[in-house]
């Protein structure tokens, strides 16, 4: 997609940082009604994506180190995009980016997204959870085997 640009970033680059949490602000607290206390958290420590279409701001995801390995985490697409690929935009962006770390790659998947993680190739591992108000389970990438 000639259109499409990604653009990687750490929390210093303030203005990017704005353009990506304003979208979670729309996806998160506007539209799944969670908390902005809960929703503003790691954000010095992150790798963060952000997806341009003609130069706006259309989807975000980051990336952080934690005790257990590297946390996929706050995958926002705005509501006109979904279902065009640009989650799997990201997705491959930040596996090809993680990868080489050779640590541990899982996420938490709200219920309804665990499809989409499972074609980027993660399986579900033990229960459902509740985190802020919205059922997830945790994920752990298992990458395909090759034969």
């Amino acid at each position: 997609m000639k259109d499409i640009k990604i653009i990687k970033f750490t929390f210093e680059d303030q203005m990017n940082f704005q353009r990506s949490y304003h979208l979670r602000e729309i996806v998160f607290i506007e539209e799944q009604n969670v908390n902005p206390e809960i929703e503003y958290e790691y954000e010095e420590e992150s790798h963060f994506y952000l997806v341009e279409k003609n130069g706006k701001p259309i989807a975000t995801g980051r990336w952080r180190e934690t005790p257990k390995g590297i946390k996929l985490e706050r995958f926002a697409v705005v509501r006109k995009e979904r279902g065009k690929n640009i989650g799997k935009i990201i997705m491959n962006e930040m596996l090809a980016d993680v990868l080489p770390l050779q640590q541990m790659v899982y996420l938490n998947a709200q219920l309804q997204a665990v499809p989409f993680y499972q074609k980027a190739g993660f399986k579900s591992i033990g229960e459902v959870f509740l985190e802020a108000n919205i059922e997830h389970i945790r994920m752990v990438y298992r990458p395909p085997s090759k034969d």
